[in-house]
């Protein structure tokens, strides 16, 4: 059997034997294939000089991404028009290593034509009504090759095929509408799906930075400012002065309250009425600060229906998940609800340093919008669709789901579900880190 070659692509033959990244076969019968096929992906086309014929990948040359809403198109294509007419297509995902491109593949393609989900595609390459008017396909088209030159005659038999399986396209204008309506809301920003999304949480630095400004604002309301424009009794708190400019700039917030409270010490100790005042003030300072903190961090109060339902589906989880998180990206108050007590104080306050974690939620929260092609709405029902597709695992409080494209976890935690944690693959083969 005969290696082709697609130039910077192929694998070789020695290499091919060991190990294939994605293997692209195809079988033609000799009076197709004569009039001049040929493999066309990723703009790179090849010969096709014989019936049965297979090419090696690296399928990091073709446009992969680790996503399961993008794939890279594979065609066989016969010369004899000013385009070349499709003989068979096929979607490539990430995670495929072998796929044979026939009219199977080529009919579930022209039903998911855009951002076809991985589980999707799979349903419809297996599905029974598909493969029934594959054959028919062939039967029409391969004993007359005639026909391929001719594109007209060619998209007249290829609709006929196909027009008594359409309802097998995900129609999402027939799906009910998401529930709640969002219009009111009016929100134009749009979230960018690689960006990051750390700018979303209020970070320690933000804290750091309410703390220092609500303890000079307290400070210049007391009389602390007077008190210091006595030489003398500004120099007894002299020594204390780089341990206040580091309390006012802390590194974690967490530890703030024992920095306080041994500068405070230190202070009183001095029995100048204005550190006395200063210590207050440190600590009025950090108490409204740190309920804000806590208020942000730790607050349930938003109740996000339908996920407020214990019994939910996992499939109804992400789709609803997405939406709200996508709608409420800008609002941080609402939007830190939608995660639980453990994704906030292990992964949030450190998307910044964690790259992949933080732009496999900001994946996550435009999933909606971005499969539905700018529309959150009609991206909801499609997410909805491809999950309900895989093998999510739930365990008491907890819905888990692994793939080669990511990790997602829920958790049901005070009256609502929440994202516990999603990471996804970053490149081909990569495994998700645990």
């Amino acid at each position: 059997m005969k290696y082709l070659l697609i130039p910077l692509l192929v694998v070789s033959g020695n290499v091919f034997a060991k190990s294939c990244p994605l293997e692209i076969l195809t079988n033609l019968p000799e009076s197709i294939y004569a009039n001049g096929a040929e493999y066309d992906i990723f703009s790179s086309k090849t010969k096709i000089k014989q019936a049965k014929s297979k090419i090696c990948i690296e399928k990091t040359n073709i446009g992969l991404a680790a996503h399961k809403f993008e794939s890279t198109g594979v065609s066989v294509t016969i010369k004899g028009s000013l385009l070349g007419t499709e003989l068979y297509t096929a979607w490539i995902h990430n995670p495929t290593e072998k796929i044979e491109v026939n009219a199977v593949t080529h009919i579930a393609k022209a039903l998911c034509p855009n951002y076809c989900g991985y589980y999707e595609y799979q349903a419809l390459i297996n599905n029974p009504n598909v493969i029934a008017a594959a054959k028919k396909y062939d039967e029409a088209i391969l004993p007359n090759p005639e026909v391929v030159q001719n594109r007209d005659a060619y998209f007249a038999i290829k609709n006929k095929v196909l027009d008594p399986i359409r309802y097998l396209e995900l129609d999402i204008s027939k799906f009910d509408k998401p529930s709640p309506n969002f219009v009111e809301l009016d929100i134009d920003d749009f979230i960018d799906p690689y960006s990051g999304s750390a700018k979303y949480f209020y970070s320690k630095s933000h804290y750091s930075t309410l703390f220092r400004e609500r303890f000079f604002e307290l400070r210049n309301k007391s009389d602390v400012i007077s008190a210091l424009s006595n030489t003398k009794k500004r120099a007894l708190l002299k020594p204390l002065e780089k341990e206040a400019k580091a309390i006012l700039s802390p590194e974690k917030w967490q530890d703030l309250p024992k920095q306080i409270s041994a500068i405070n010490k230190k202070l009183e100790q001095t029995g100048e009425e204005a550190a006395i005042e200063i210590a207050k003030v440190f600590n009025q300072a950090y108490i409204e600060v740190n309920k804000d903190y806590n208020a942000f961090y730790n607050s349930k109060s938003t109740q996000f229906s339908p996920l407020t339902d214990p019994k939910l589906n996992f499939e109804d989880i992400v789709a609803n998940w997405s939406r709200y998180a996508y709608y409420y990206a800008k609002k941080p108050e609402k939007f830190s609800q939608l995660f639980s007590e453990n994704y906030k104080r292990v992964y949030a306050r450190n998307l910044n340093q964690d790259r992949q974690r933080d732009r496999s939620l900001s994946g996550l929260i435009a999933l909606a919008d971005r499969v539905g092609i700018i529309s959150p709405e009609n991206g909801y029902n499609k997410v909805k669709y491809e999950y309900n597709l895989v093998n999510a695992v739930k365990e008491g409080n907890t819905y888990s789901f692994e793939d080669a494209f990511e990790r997602i976890i829920f958790v049901y935690e005070k009256g609502t579900w929440r994202l516990d944690d999603v990471i996804k693959a970053t490149t081909q083969g990569a495994k998700l880190p645990k």
